[in-house]
């Protein structure tokens, strides 16, 4: 009998389970390896993944910049919102040892127009003597962080509408009108230049005789209507422009006192009871009176389910009030421009209203409504 070891197909056994056992760890040897491999370069993608979102944020935020204030100044590098980088925390996305964590730069176009124009490394506005305004820009944002670096660019262009607000109305109501004035004071007149003005009542009108109206014709026609005075295009604009600013508030009691005296100068109030009394004056008028905005830099008040009035103090108001239904003006204070309201308008005592020609022609001007990307022109650029 043979002996154990003796036995070949033992021996080939042997040999067949010590090649398998290194087979098998090579391929584990290979295999972590592999997984260490792939899990850097899976992290590697995240970290550029990261870098890349901040840098398209950042030309959003670019986006949204131009649109507050169009860059009618030579401006590099312009200011973003100040709650931008707390958006990204640190925890996150690491912070560079050196250069900024994002870096967002204004230049112009060639002028040349067309889907790819060139780019004028030495202007950060729109146009300037060589090459004239052409409402385009274009906006390179840069992002570091964790030692990964992303730039992207655009060509963005200045949507815009001309406010088309007819001229030399004082007031428009759907509703009935109240012009009972106190000793002879006029509760509805014009400023000066403007001389004439009409108002438009589809109601009825209750007043005390013809020294509560100064300088406006009270118009009983019945074929004007609102739209023809301020367009539904117009205000839906305004509206959307609200949005876009962050000055549309669900409720009255939501606007903070800074909303009034911001770039915009466009308020909507979906809800609640405006009171003048409420707001902080902004400016000084012509005369040196304290005011919400002012003759040269009127605003335009929206209220679409509420009323207007003023408790308890007088105010000025600069600008147009639209109140889409409710009563204007329970208490005392003075608009200055246009109102137009589908309810009722209650004028007594020392409420006024007066025509403002320079208020309405100042806001007859182009609006920004949007900031917008140009089809074809977004691309992503070598960090260097």
């Amino acid at each position: 009998m043979r002996g154990i070891g003796t036995d070949p197909q033992r021996g080939s056994s042997l040999i067949l389970i010590v090649g398998v056992t290194a087979a098998l760890a090579v391929m584990v040897s290979a295999l972590v390896v592999l997984t260490a491999n792939a899990m850097h370069n899976t992290a590697q993608h995240r970290s550029q993944a990261k870098v890349f979102n901040v840098a398209e944020a950042a030309l959003d935020a670019g986006q949204a910049a131009a649109w507050v204030n169009w860059p009618v100044v030579d401006t590099p590098t312009p200011s973003l919102p100040g709650d931008f980088e707390a958006k990204f925390p640190a925890s996150q996305f690491p912070r560079p040892t050196t250069g900024q964590f994002v870096t967002v730069r204004f230049y112009d176009d060639d002028g040349t127009g067309g889907s790819n124009p060139g780019i004028r490394y030495n202007v950060h506005r729109d146009g300037d003597a060589s090459v004239p305004v052409n409402n385009l820009l274009w906006i390179v944002a840069e992002a570091n962080s964790g030692g990964r670096k992303a730039k992207v660019m655009a060509l963005v262009e200045k949507i815009t509408y001309t406010l088309t607000i007819k001229d030399r109305v004082a007031l428009y109501t759907d509703s009935d009108a109240v012009f009972k004035g106190t000793g002879g004071q006029p509760v509805l007149g014009v400023d000066p230049p403007a001389a004439a003005a009409e108002a438009y009542v589809k109601g009825i009108v209750d007043q005390n005789g013809q020294s509560d109206v100064s300088g406006v014709t009270v118009n009983p026609d019945t074929t004007t209507t609102i739209t023809d005075i301020f367009p539904d295009e117009i205000l839906l604009a305004l509206i959307e422009k609200a949005q876009g600013d962050g000055t549309y508030f669900a409720n009255a009691a939501a606007v903070p006192a800074a909303a009034w005296s911001g770039a915009s100068r466009i308020i909507v109030v979906e809800n609640g009871n405006v009171d003048l009394k409420d707001i902080p004056d902004t400016e000084t008028d012509s005369n040196g009176a304290a005011s919400i905005w002012s003759a040269a830099h009127p605003g335009i008040l929206i209220v679409l389910h509420g009323n207007v009035d003023c408790n308890g103090q007088k105010k000025k108001l600069y600008g147009i009030v639209y109140i889409m239904g409710g009563v204007l003006l329970t208490g005392n204070a003075e608009i200055h421009g246009m109102v137009l309201a589908k309810g009722t308008v209650d004028l007594r005592g020392t409420r006024a209203v007066d025509y403002n020609a320079d208020v309405i022609a100042n806001l007859n001007k182009p609006v920004i409504q949007s900031v917008r990307v140009r089809p074809g022109t977004w691309r992503e650029l070598g960090a260097n």
